[in-house]
């Protein structure tokens, strides 16, 4: 309940700063903003605030990864692959890159990037073995076999790896399913 009166007061302040052109301490509330709205079902309701304020102020990273994260979870992956263009080069965002493109079934575009540097970035990263899971999916989809069965082994090679293996053979699986029931 003190979220949801928490909630109110938040978008007071967002649209405080709003109507003041969106200055540069808009930054200090964007994740405040996202998160909330994420907890409580309100990413519908944040996203065009994220949006106007993430055009209007393209290089501060806060809004870039707020608005990012909420298009994301909002199934709106255009705007989440601008919001994260926008952001600095690294290797998380690269790889947070390759799962977008796949979610928005740019299939060459994402077996391209983490052909290019996806595969390079560090497996220690959080987000390495699910990019990697969704470029080989986009590679099948594209029927670059050659690059999906070379970034398997990786999955094969690694125990580390083996939840991600399994979820990528789960989803192989329901894929032909699919493809069977058409």
């Amino acid at each position: 309940n003190l979220l949801r009166v928490a909630w109110q007061d938040i978008l007071v302040a967002v649209r405080s700063l709003r109507l003041s052109g969106w200055p540069s301490n808009i930054e200090f509330i964007a994740d405040i903003l996202a998160g909330t709205a994420l907890i409580l079902g309100k990413q519908r309701d944040a996203l065009p605030l994220l949006s106007e304020a993430a055009v209007s102020r393209p290089n501060l990273l806060a809004i870039q990864v707020a608005l990012e994260t909420i298009a994301t979870h909002s199934h709106e992956f255009p705007l989440a692959l601008e919001a994260n263009a926008r952001q600095p080069e690294t290797e998380s965002r690269t790889l947070r890159r390759v799962v977008l493109l796949h979610m928005s079934a740019k299939h060459a575009e994402c077996v391209s990037l983490f052909q290019s540097k996806g595969q390079m970035a560090s497996v220690s990263d959080p987000m390495f073995g699910f990019a990697t899971t969704l470029a080989i999916l986009s590679a099948e989809r594209i029927v670059r076999t050659d690059l999906a069965t070379k970034w398997e082994s990786h999955f094969i090679s690694d125990p580390e790896f083996a939840v991600r293996h399994a979820l990528l053979k789960f989803w192989r699986t329901t894929n032909k399913n699919l493809l069977a029931r058409d």
